[in-house]
């Protein structure tokens, strides 16, 4: 599968503030339920994943884990 490359389009400027959280954040919201972000074979069926799933499903693995606290032992 080829991309189209647009070079102005695909810039991303690299400063001391973009962090890697951000800089997928800023990518999941502008690809959305849009683009594929990755496959996953389920089954033996590659299953397609969004971006928005993507984000979706980090935002609640992160809010799972924080419930527990920094620190917090069992």
């Amino acid at each position: 599968m080829q991309h189209e490359n647009k070079p102005e389009s695909n810039k991303i400027e690299i400063t001391p503030e973009l962090t890697i959280p951000k800089l997928f954040y800023r990518q999941a919201q502008k690809f959305g339920k849009d683009r594929v972000a990755m496959r996953e074979k389920e089954f033996g069926i590659w299953r397609p994943i969004t971006w928005q799933d993507y984000l979706d499903n980090v935002k609640y693995i992160t809010l799972g884990t924080y419930q527990f606290g920094p620190g917090r032992r069992r």
